[in-house]
């Protein structure tokens, strides 16, 4: 709003009509004060000098007369004052958008020029030149300093409100501003904060009413910009706020908020090139939205080039999963299914997702749209040759040859496929052209027997393999070769065999050329068919028998012999006896059957019945029966075998043992047990399995003399020593378990109860021990025998007390030596038990109990010296 607008409004007509009327009423009130003052003057005569400033209000007495007195009797001094604060009260709106700061500055003039000459009055100078001075300083004065006061008063609100607003205290801050704006609703910084205050507070169209006149043209301001940008838009004035947004990038053209709403506003007005155009002149972004929005606009108008770039920009900016790109590219071709570019991103983008059929798919569509390239067609024809469908590549290979493209692959394919097909006659001819071309790669030398072999020209056949083994060089291309000779010469047999039928067939009495048939149906591996010829011609010729084995025996001895034929070769040989070929045969066919080991033993069953001796046989049964754990199988064809010379005596004899011990005959297996003991004598095997027999039947004395000789021999073997410990523990428990029928039977027997408490001693049960020495203590001829071993029981169950006093009590001096050396170590370790346990004392005074019978006992003097320190 201009300033001539503003003058033209009511309220400053009113404003301005309260200062005139005001003036006036300041000069009556002047005359009236200066009457008052000084009444012996009139108006003509007031002067200074020669001037005479009043002059003109002269005729106002004249006319008025003595009513003059009247009227300053209506006039009371505080009516201009009243009309100086209501005109300046009115100075002020809410809702102005202007201050009439000139008018408001002669209002100021006005009341200070008043209270000048009321001043000037009182002070008798009115008719003075000073008078005059301090009339114009105080209307001046006044003015200035009023206007003064407002000015700091705004400022103050000003950073009042700016802190407010730094707080979040729009509410407050915004009432505090409205009081600031009262004073200068001119000033653009508190319009901006009123508005930008009013936006936060969601006072949209408080925030328009702020801005909108701050929003010229030239304006600059990027928060105004925004904040109005924003609320045209959610007050859906769409025309304002797309020239608001235009504004804002023309400030700042690197603002990608602004520009995509502006491109928005755009698409919605449906001026799609403009949006297009518009959002691809800012910067480059890597905002989806933004580029989905552009890729939109050039779409609605057919803009394909740029889209496409879009769409580039899209798949660029996106790192992982592509949809987003996958779905740009696919827009284009919905709208252009023979855009090249697009159709080649989107296999780019499918072949990471590994979808081969669409792959595939979209490169169909490229050739079909660009011809010319090669390298997808070849791509195709890879593909269709993996999944076996040759028929969709035939095109692309044809296309490839076309256009001078073919290597030896596309045309090995092509000629592929001529065979597949069946076309003989084309793929013959394509192959004799690839022959010329390229002499060196047997592949098509290859398919040339090939195709002579599927055309019975059988000697081509063979001519082409030979031509095609010329060129080949690695094994397996070799053996690929040697696979299809093979079918060649069977072909061949396969027809020579149909001429000896025929010559067969019409001389039945030719007994060499039915022979030559069978034969020739054992060569083509027809065993099926040629076994029950064989068998009838062998029945009708019996006098061909040895001729007719001889002749199968080498159909039988390659890898690839027939079961069926090996089978009846074996069961001939049997009928003839010949029981080595017989088991050979059986032999070799276990290896090739699921069911081998059944196979096997049948035969040597069917040997054993010719031949009961035969040790081939016997042998196999015999393993197999030990296998199966069939001992009693097991320990018959073992002993068998043992009664056959040139055996191996020594396994024969471990089976038997093995058998017999599984049999429960121990007595049998423990005599076979020392017979390989004393053949091998060194061989500490065969005693440990005499021992754990031994032991099985506790007979734990012999069981430890052949473990104490295996011990000799070597010290160290784990085995041995685990079994003596084993061992060890077992014959104790059968000893203690003997004892205790002897206590049982009679209780008197100290040895027994000795000797029970000896075995609950050694393996560690010092209680039941304790139970058994107290009663061996209590017997006068073995106290003192018993009271060492009673003592050093207490000791290991901490019964320290109780082991000294038994020990007290027992005597280290005895006439058998074997006692008193048992007493002193007894005595020895309990003494050693006390100094472990800190029990100093107790174990010195054992160590002198020791001493005073054997002062050289092991270190009993440093013991002693030990304690005393």
């Amino acid at each position: 709003m201009t300033t001539n607008s503003t003058n033209k409004h009511p309220r400053s007509l009113l404003l301005t009509l309260f200062v005139a009327v005001n003036a006036l009423l300041t000069a009556f009130v002047c005359l009236f004060v200066w009457q008052q003052l000084t009444p012996d003057r009139t108006i003509s005569q007031l002067e200074l000098g020669a001037f005479k400033p009043l002059a003109w209000f002269a005729p106002l007495e004249e006319f008025f007369g003595s009513r003059f007195e009247k009227v300053q009797s209506f006039i009371p001094v505080a009516l201009p004052i009243l009309l100086y604060i209501a005109t300046y009260l009115l100075s002020f709106c809410r809702r102005a958008s202007y201050r009439p700061w000139k008018r408001i500055l002669v209002l100021h003039f006005e009341f200070g020029l008043l209270a000048g000459v009321m001043l000037a009055c009182v002070f008798g100078l009115e008719g003075l030149w000073f008078g005059w001075l301090i009339m114009l300083v105080m209307a001046v004065g006044y003015a200035a300093l009023v206007w003064g006061v407002e000015c700091l008063l705004g400022f103050i609100l000003n950073k009042v409100c700016e802190a407010l607003f730094e707080k979040g205290s729009y509410a407050v801050g915004t009432h505090c501003l409205n009081f600031a704006l009262l004073l200068h609703p001119s000033d653009k910084k508190l319009m901006r904060m009123q508005g930008v205050a009013r936006f936060e507070i969601e006072n949209i169209l408080g925030t328009i009413q702020a801005l909108e006149p701050l929003a010229v043209d030239n304006c600059t301001d990027m928060e105004i910009l925004t904040v109005l940008e924003l609320s045209y838009r959610r007050e859906k004035m769409w025309d304002k706020a797309l020239r608001i947004g235009k504004m804002l990038v023309a400030v700042d053209p690197d603002n990608e908020d602004a520009r995509f709403r502006v491109g928005q506003l755009l698409a919605q007005r449906e001026q799609f090139a403009e949006a297009a155009e518009f959002l691809r002149s800012g910067p480059p972004t890597s905002r989806m939205d933004r580029l989905d929005l552009r890729l939109d606009c050039e779409l609605k108008v057919r803009d394909f080039s740029n889209a496409a770039e879009t769409a580039q920009r899209i798949e660029t900016v996106e790192t992982r999963g592509y949809s987003k790109a996958e779905a740009a590219w696919r827009k284009i071709l919905e709208l252009d299914s023979t855009q090249a570019q697009a159709l080649e991103a989107l296999a780019r983008i499918l072949t990471r997702h590994q979808r081969e059929e669409e792959v595939y798919a979209l490169y169909e569509k490229i050739v079909a749209v660009d011809p010319q390239r090669h390298d997808l067609r070849s791509n195709l024809i890879q593909h269709y040759k993996e999944i076996n469908q040759l028929e969709k590549a035939e095109p692309h290979l044809l296309a490839l040859m076309d256009m001078g493209r073919a290597n030896e692959e596309i045309v090995l394919t092509y000629g592929n496929i001529l065979f597949l097909r069946g076309e003989y006659d084309r793929a013959l001819l394509h192959f004799h052209y690839a022959v010329e071309n390229y002499p060196n790669d047997y592949r098509f030398a290859y398919f040339l027997a090939q195709i002579s072999f599927k055309t019975d020209a059988l000697e081509e056949a063979k001519r082409w393999c030979a031509e095609a083994e010329r060129c080949a060089h690695e094994a397996h291309h070799l053996s690929r070769i040697e696979a299809l000779r093979g079918r060649i010469d069977k072909a061949v047999e396969g027809r020579e065999l149909q001429v000896l039928q025929e010559r067969s067939r019409r001389n039945p009495q030719d007994i060499d050329a039915r022979l030559q048939v069978l034969l020739s149906l054992c060569a083509q591996n027809k065993a099926e068919h040629a076994v029950p010829e064989f068998d009838e011609f062998l029945t009708t010729h019996p006098q061909m028998r040895q001729r007719a084995m001889e002749e199968l025996k080498r159909f039988t001895e390659g890898e690839d012999a027939s079961f069926r034929l090996m089978d009846y070769v074996a069961d001939l040989n049997l009928q003839e006896k010949r029981w080595d070929e017989v088991f050979d045969l059986a032999c070799r066919m276990s290896q090739r059957s699921l069911q081998g080991e059944s196979v096997l033993k049948s035969r040597c069953e069917q040997i054993l019945i010719g031949a009961p001796q035969y040790a081939p046989a016997l042998q196999h049964l015999a393993t197999l029966a030990h296998k199966e754990q069939n001992w009693r199988k097991s320990l018959e064809l073992h002993e068998r075998l043992l009664q056959i010379k040139g055996t191996d005596r020594d396994k024969l004899l471990q089976a038997v043992f093995d058998a017999q011990r599984a049999l429960g005959q121990a007595d049998k297996a423990l005599k076979i047990g020392e017979i390989l003991i004393e053949e091998h004598p060194r061989d500490i095997r065969y005693r440990m399995q005499v021992v754990y027999l031994l032991a099985q039947q506790e007979l734990y004395d012999e069981a430890f003399v052949h473990l104490t000789a295996a011990q000799s021999m070597d010290y160290y073997n784990t085995e041995v020593i685990k079994a003596i410990q084993e061992l060890g523990e077992r014959r104790k428990m059968a000893r203690l378990k003997d004892l205790l029928s002897e206590i049982d039977a009679n209780p008197g027997n100290m040895e027994s109860v000795l000797e029970a408490g000896d075995i609950y001693a050694d393996l560690g049960e010092s209680r039941k021990a304790i139970s058994f020495y107290q009663k061996a203590v209590h017997h006068p001829a073995f106290k003192n025998r018993a009271g060492g071993k009673l003592a050093y029981a207490m000791a290991q169950i901490h019964m320290f007390d109780l082991a000294e006093e038994t020990l007290n009590e027992v005597e280290l001096r005895s006439s058998d030596p074997t006692e008193e050396a048992q007493n002193k170590s007894i005595c020895y370790e309990v003494a050693e038990i006390f100094r472990q346990e800190d029990l100093n004392d107790k174990a010195l005074h054992l160590f002198k109990k020791i001493f005073r019978v054997d002062a050289a006992y092991r270190d009993i003097v440093e013991k002693m010296e030990a304690l005393q320190e």
